[in-house]
């Protein structure tokens, strides 16, 4: 019975650990303000504020991708740091990110998440293609690691965002988003890469 309790005792540990892993939420999409921050870069698509449905808090995101295999471009949205649509740009402390994102189609889309570090004419980029099935949830997590192993530099990420493939969607197509965050790492490295960009960068919006 009493080495029970203690195994009993070490797994409420074990689960309290994972529940009280810090998490930087990036933006929630409450507020019209939240999604006019985050659409810096808006490429045949339009960017609406949602309440229903929503994974998190009290509304959410929807973006319509007007894409059309004619086009020269794939439609895209996408956040800048330079324009404050990326509340912090070093990553590197975290273990990964995630959002989560809602198919509001009859059909499965395939949709491409955008990372890019680095300055104009020197950028890496990184496009990483994900599934999503029609009519539910998909909570997308990408592990820092990845990224950094793509050439991605997570110590100043510089944009992130979305883009809908050319001749690869059903059109037009529509994607709510919520609850994107950065999740798991080092407390002390989060809590100083933290500081060290509040105070050096004026150009973001205040913090909630």
């Amino acid at each position: 019975m009493r080495r029970a309790m203690v195994l009993l005792t070490a797994a409420l540990c074990c689960a309290s650990v994972v529940i009280a892993a810090p998490t930087t939420m990036l933006n929630d999409f409450e507020t019209r303000e939240d999604l006019d921050t985050f659409a810096c870069r808006v490429r045949y698509a339009m960017v609406e504020p949602v309440r229903e449905p929503r994974s998190h808090g009290r509304a959410a995101m929807r973006l319509r991708f007007f894409g059309h295999p004619s086009l020269s471009s794939a439609p895209e949205v996408l956040a800048r740091y330079a324009l404050g649509g990326l509340r912090y740009a070093n990553w590197a402390p975290y273990r990964e990110l995630r959002v989560d994102l809602y198919n509001a189609g009859a059909n499965e889309l395939t949709l491409e998440l955008v990372f890019r570090s680095g300055q104009d004419g020197a950028q890496a980029e990184l496009a990483r293609p994900i599934s999503l099935p029609p009519g539910e949830w998909t909570r997308v997590a990408v592990p820092v690691a990845d990224l950094a192993a793509a050439g991605i530099d997570v110590s100043a990420v510089s944009a992130f965002g979305f883009r809908a493939p050319l001749g690869r969607q059903p059109r037009p197509s529509r994607v709510i988003v919520d609850c994107w965050r950065l999740v798991g790492g080092d407390r002390d490295a989060i809590r100083e890469a933290r500081r060290a960009e509040d105070a050096a960068d004026q150009r973001r919006r205040p913090r909630r």
